[in-house]
């Protein structure tokens, strides 16, 4: 992105409207208003008088931000940002044009988040050299305001580790429904072929386990958070988390309504095509082309380190994170595969429709694979909020900004952004993506987890089992822990980790622990 400008002339009528309204000493009276500009994007706000302590008899002008509906769909805890650093100035020049009373401009470029959306100058001018000592504008009875804005191109971040691959991968500044490159009309014509099975020769059918048909409520435990009540943390960690994605799946059918298979409640369908599917990934393609139609079975994921989902406490862990975890299920299925075995892993089967195949999946979420078929679809992709950001935040003693669940995000998120796919646990993409080797998506994946960590939520990532058994993002939360240990130390999570390791609670800690005393002890330059 190379720097680019925008300029807009708003013209202020009635001055001396303006300057009577204006007039009492002390009192700030609403501002004028400028129509958006740039797209929407941008507003312009007069004060006839700022009336603010130390700036009483002085003209206030600010630039402020408004957020668009892209920026709004990605925020993450009801936090937004906009892309790219700006500068700006404001010129106030006469009707004609042949006078400039007033120029000012930034004195170093700024950025507009909805913390910060708001930058001018209290003290642009004063009354008297606005609405008295210029003949031009008392004679016209209106003035103009100029605004130029000029937009730097966004700086890298860097990355809390080592990655030498990271400059392979180009990221797009920002989209509304996470990372793409297609144009947006391309990706809306092939969102609305995603699981249509009219069009479909292929069918995901995803079983409910037993393991997940009910709530698991006997590991319930709680801790004090800073309002002096109790935050259910294992209920976050294990019914929010685990079930998020499924709840709000469900609650119109999770995918289902569309399925042949309505008739069968303990199954989900996803349906797609293979020749989409086998041009976008090359697992797929050696998978369909590897005699589909007689059964066979699916490539085995790679060894692990040995870890694996267990009752114990996940801090970081996403309601995906459980990689082996078989999708809670949801409405539909078809009659004629009521007896799929279930003791193998992802076998395949031909379907009771002869055009299509149908394959098994009970190692990877339902929502989880749902996105991935999307993505393939529509190279487009979004994350939810790392389920440890709501955990860092039901202990902090201040009152929580935005939803204060990950399954309150992902309601909201749904109710503004009718029609596309949920968004799926980055940690759980970034498993699979491993799985299908779609580098790309893996990378994603990686970048929004990197961006999310934070001192108030390292210490859950770090102790996390899921992060313990990928080591790039071991080391990634490893380097972050050493690098901000002064903050990281006193947060709530450090102090709730340190609590769970004395209980006992972490068993996957045990080579966790080692690594960070070692990398803590190392002399820093």
């Amino acid at each position: 992105m190379s720097k680019t400008s925008l300029t807009y002339e708003w013209t202020i009528n009635g001055a001396a409207a303006l300057y009577e309204a204006t007039k009492t000493s002390g009192v700030t009276t609403a501002p004028l208003c400028s129509r958006p500009f740039g797209g929407g994007r941008w507003r312009l706000f007069l004060h006839g008088n700022n009336g603010r302590p130390g700036f009483d008899g002085y003209v206030g002008v600010f630039l402020q931000c408004e957020p668009t509906s892209d920026e709004k769909r990605g925020d993450v805890m009801g936090k937004w940002a906009r892309p790219g650093r700006y500068s700006f100035t404001i010129d106030l020049q006469t009707l004609d044009g042949e006078q400039t009373l007033v120029t000012v401009s930034t004195r170093e470029d700024v950025t507009f988040t909805n913390e910060k959306r708001q930058w001018g100058w209290p003290d642009y001018a004063t009354r008297q050299d606005v609405f008295e000592s210029c003949l031009a504008i008392t004679m016209h009875d209106a003035f103009v305001l100029t605004c130029t804005i000029n937009t730097m191109p966004p700086t890298p971040e860097p990355s809390l580790a080592p990655s030498p691959t990271m400059t392979a991968i180009t990221l797009p500044e920002s989209n509304p429904q996470g990372y793409s490159s297609l144009p947006s009309a391309l990706v809306d014509i092939l969102r609305s072929m995603v699981d249509d099975p009219t069009i479909s020769d292929v069918q995901f059918v995803f079983p409910r386990s037993k393991a997940n048909g009910h709530r698991d409520s006997q590991h319930g435990e709680y801790m004090m958070n800073g309002h002096g009540g109790k935050a259910k943390m294992n209920g976050l960690a294990h019914a929010d988390r685990m079930h998020a994605d499924d709840d709000i799946q469900s609650e119109d059918g999770g995918g289902t309504g569309n399925s042949e298979y309505s008739s069968m409640p303990n199954v989900r369908i996803i349906s797609a095509r293979k020749d989409i599917l086998a041009l976008r990934s090359d697992y797929f393609a050696k998978l369909f082309a590897s005699g589909v139609s007689n059964g066979g079975a699916l490539p085995s994921p790679p060894a692990t380190r040995g870890f694996h989902p267990s009752t114990y406490f996940h801090y970081g862990a996403d309601e995906e994170d459980g990689y082996g975890e078989t999708d809670g299920g949801g409405p539909g299925v078809d009659n004629g595969i009521t007896n799929i075995p279930l003791d193998r892993q992802s076998p395949i089967y031909d379907s009771p429709n002869p055009r299509k195949t149908v394959i098994l999946v009970n190692d990877i979420p339902y929502s989880t694979y749902r996105a991935l078929i999307y993505y393939l679809y529509t190279d487009n992709i979004v994350f939810a909020p790392l389920a440890s950001q709501f955990m860092a935040s039901a202990l902090d003693a201040k009152p929580p900004v935005g939803p204060s669940t990950r399954l309150e995000w992902l309601r909201v998120w749904k109710k503004e952004n009718k029609g596309y796919a949920l968004p799926c646990s980055a940690k759980s993409m970034y498993a699979v993506a491993s799985r299908f080797r779609l580098a790309p998506l893996k990378r994603i994946a990686y970048e929004f987890i990197r961006k999310n960590l934070t001192p108030t939520n390292l210490a859950f990532e770090y102790f996390d089992s899921f992060t313990a058994a990928h080591d790039e993002l071991r080391n990634l939360a490893l380097q972050g822990m050493v690098t901000h240990w002064e903050d990281v130390q006193r947060t709530p999570a450090m102090i709730e980790v340190w609590n769970r390791l004395a209980a006992g609670n972490m068993p996957f800690a045990k080579e966790l622990l080692p690594l960070l005393v070692r990398e803590l002890s190392r002399p820093r330059t």
